[in-house]
């Protein structure tokens, strides 16, 4: 399954955003990954300096985030989409502004 796997999208997906996104940010900068899965990501940002976050609706997929990544200190979210919760825009307005 999933949680047994050992390719890592962060192989791709990092040289990539160096090339695009990276080099114009500064260290510290926050970062939110939206549909961060399993963390991968998210870790390989935090490593390089970067604040970041972890959201995702799939609970079961951060289960396995914080499970993976117990050593590195990340920050994952849950974002439950129902008429009782915020649309996902405020919600991130709302977790940003609480952050700064």
């Amino acid at each position: 399954g999933f949680e047994n796997s050992t390719g890592s999208d962060a192989d791709v997906v990092i040289p990539a955003l160096e090339q695009l996104m990276l080099r114009h940010l500064s260290k510290g900068a926050h970062i939110l990954d939206i549909g961060c899965l399993d963390g991968e990501i998210v870790k390989h940002l935090n490593i390089r300096g970067y604040q970041t976050t972890g959201l995702d609706v799939s609970e079961q997929f951060l289960h396995i985030a914080r499970k993976r990544h117990l050593t590195v200190n990340l920050s994952f979210v849950i974002y439950v989409n129902s008429s009782r919760h915020p649309p996902m825009m405020q919600f991130i307005q709302k977790m940003f502004s609480a952050s700064s």
